[in-house]
């Protein structure tokens, strides 16, 4: 039986191609993040960067994800004292990423062979074969986006959407951005998708990505109909290959998403993880912290390079 397959794909998955390419990597873990947030608001004077002081909290170390879970809260009660921090923490976080991956220019020289190889090559992968369901990803950036749309000459997000930079291909896997992305805009509820957005580090419209903290849930229709249809791809799937997604406590939804549907699977679908340090118990491996999700099996490299024949195999054009 052919072997059905979803991939998910963290800040890790960037990291490997920004890697390849010699960029540094560690501005971009979370801690890397939290700290550059810290020094981007103490630069500009700002709110969050007072309050550290007045409070007498350590600034580096902190957890922004955190923080700005605890000023959504008053956010949403519309009490000024949290709205600008939180305004604030959004506006750090986005900057630094955009600086740090796309205005430099990171290439998705991974991620398109590996798109390439299941597109030309599939039958070929694994034991029986390997059809290629679609990716997950919480990701902001647009590697991931490049990647389909030099394999595929286009992309399908799961929603009719605008752009002047990618055609709309329905005929591919589907490329589902559970949490939005830096270069998408709600304009009227429609999807707008445009590199000029993902460029724009201190925008005014933060419609089409869903900020990090820990209450990332699919309110607004456009979200609820991706994470339907990310449900829909899981219950078809027989592996779930999770790359470079460390699946933290603040991705609890996604990690409900994952359980849910292993539970109502005929089969419930294997999870391969290719992430580091995935079965550590000291540093609280994903196979440590998750013993409730199913079938789980930790790998150090992608393992679909099973047959000899896929060894000679070219992929010109994307590397």
């Amino acid at each position: 039986m052919v072997n059905n397959v979803v991939y998910l794909f963290g800040s890790g998955a960037t990291q490997a191609e920004m890697e390849l390419e010699g960029f540094p990597t560690d501005k971009v873990t979370m801690s890397g993040i939290n700290n550059a947030v810290f020094d981007l608001s103490t630069s500009r004077n700002g709110q969050y960067s007072k309050l550290m002081g007045k409070l007498g909290i350590p600034p580096y170390g902190q957890d922004v994800e955190h923080l700005m879970s605890l000023f959504q809260e008053g956010f949403n009660s519309n009490d000024a004292d949290f709205i600008g921090i939180y305004e604030e923490l959004k506006t750090c976080f986005r900057e630094h990423l955009i600086s740090s991956i796309t205005l430099n220019n990171v290439k998705p020289r991974i991620l398109s062979t590996l798109i390439y190889l299941h597109k030309n090559f599939g039958s070929a992968l694994g034991e029986n074969g390997e059809k290629f369901l679609g990716i997950l990803t919480t990701n902001y950036d647009g590697v991931i986006d490049e990647a389909y749309n030099l394999v595929y000459r286009g992309i399908n997000y799961g929603n009719k959407f605008y752009s002047p930079d990618y055609p709309e291909n329905r005929q591919c896997p589907f490329l589902l951005k559970l949490h939005g992305s830096f270069n998408w805009q709600l304009k009227q509820s429609k999807l707008h998708v445009s590199k000029k957005f993902g460029r724009k580090t201190r925008p005014d419209d933060h419609t089409g990505w869903v900020p990090p903290s820990v209450y990332k849930k699919p309110e607004k229709p456009l979200f609820q109909e991706i994470w339907k249809k990310a449900k829909s791809l899981l219950l078809k799937c027989n592996t779930l290959r999770v790359v470079g997604s460390s699946l933290r406590n603040e991705d609890w939804y996604l990690i409900s998403l994952i359980f849910s549907t292993q539970v109502k699977c005929k089969e419930p679908f294997t999870i391969e993880l290719i992430v580091p340090n995935g079965e550590s118990v000291s540093e609280g491996g994903i196979m440590e912290r998750l013993k409730f999700l199913a079938k789980m099996k930790n790998f150090n490299s992608l393992p679909i390079f099973q047959r000899e024949e896929m060894h000679t195999g070219k992929t010109p054009g994307v590397v």
